[in-house]
C-alpha cells in the first residue's frame, strides 16, 4: 500500500456512516477506485466478513 499511495493521489471522502462507537468513516480512493478494494484484488487485504470469521483459516496458505 505504501508503493501505491506514494505514486498516487489519495482522495480521503467521508462516507456519511459512522461505526458502533460513534466516530466517523471515510472511503480513501486513487483514480475513483476504493483502495480496499484494490488491496484485496492485488492479494494484499482480505474483505471483512464479520465477527465470526476464522481469521486464521483465511490467511492459511
Amino acid at each position: 500500500m505504501k508503493a501505491l499511495v506514494a505514486k498516487e493521489k489519495v482522495v480521503i471522502v467521508y462516507s456519511g456512516r459512522h461505526d458502533r462507537y460513534g466516530r466517523d468513516l471515510f472511503d480513501a480512493r486513487i483514480d475513483g477506485r476504493d483502495l480496499g478494494e484494490m488491496l484485496i484484488d492485488e492479494g494484499l487485504a482480505e474483505p471483512w466478513r464479520g465477527h465470526q470469521a476464522d481469521w486464521c483459516a483465511i490467511l492459511r496458505p
